[in-house]
């Protein structure tokens, strides 16, 4: 019961806080707007107009058309945000972080360990944008799924790998409290299972990556209402007892969450597989 508190339950509930404000943003009248277009996408999806209007407006910030700055302001800005959310709450249960500040290698460890790898998995995954939304045009909706799923395991990924590449540079630049190359790959299982259950800083790296899927997970989400009637039937059904009508966003928030607790529960027993072997 303990795992599943750690490694499923509390991150679940750190994407709902997470996310829990876009209501308030988006307000009453926003609300109906969604669930109208949502409800008619589901009615009649040939004649939907919301994945354009989805698709148009993320083109407008990250698709090919865009100049290399535009693009790389966006991708910080929506980093920046995530990344203070997630820490937002950290620090709410962790006091005394920022007097850690006053110290060169912990804010070192931060800004390269932290931001920079949160930053540098963004740009990569928004720089695809442009082919997911040509893979999405001719996905079927098994292949769609598969999509939201690679997408997160991909995000898990390259954390990793840029975790240990950044322990490694801070290695070789006497930074770093390692004694070899090799305690660096063995460690890696100690700085993920506090991380998934939210218990060091590298919790808030993480959950930010999370947390900055959530606008592909909602074009992936509206294509698959369009590609599939069952998969509509469904969602219609589950939505409508999360009260959707009156808070949409809200529904799509904890079905996006309920799918982090799935994959945070997937990667907790790889980890744990990992380390047993």
């Amino acid at each position: 019961m303990d795992f599943l508190i750690h490694n499923v339950i509390i991150p679940m509930f750190l994407i709902g806080s997470a996310l829990s404000k876009l209501d308030g943003f988006i307000g009453d009248a926003g609300a109906k707007i969604i669930y109208s277009a949502i409800e008619k996408t589901v009615d009649s999806p040939e004649k939907s107009k919301i994945d354009k209007v989805v698709g148009d407006c993320f083109d407008s910030c990250f698709g090919s058309n865009k100049g290399a700055f535009g693009f790389i302001l966006h991708v910080f800005l929506i980093t920046q945000v995530c990344f203070l959310s997630l820490l937002s709450i950290y620090t709410y249960n962790n006091k005394g972080l920022f007097e850690q500040f006053a110290s060169v290698g912990f804010l070192r460890q931060f800004l390269f360990q932290g931001f920079l790898v949160v930053y540098i998995i963004n740009f990569l995954m928004y720089s695809y944008y442009p082919r997911l939304k040509n893979k999405l045009d001719t996905a079927n909706a098994t292949s769609t799924g598969y999509l939201l799923f690679q997408m997160f395991l991909l995000n898990a990924a390259l954390f990793i790998l840029l975790t240990v590449f950044i322990h490694v540079v801070f290695y070789y630049l006497g930074w770093s409290g390692h004694t070899s190359l090799v305690s660096i790959i063995h460690s890696v299982r100690n700085v993920l299972l506090p991380a998934i259950s939210f218990n060091s800083l590298s919790g808030v790296y993480l959950y930010s990556l999370m947390v900055s899927i959530f606008p592909f997970f909602l074009i992936i989400f509206i294509r698959l209402l369009i590609s599939s009637e069952s998969f509509s039937a469904r969602v219609m059904t589950y939505l409508n007892w999360l009260n959707f009508k009156t808070n949409p966003v809200r529904a799509i928030t904890l079905l996006f969450t309920v799918f982090v607790g799935i994959f945070c529960l997937f990667l907790s027993l790889m980890l744990l597989v990992f380390n047993s072997n």
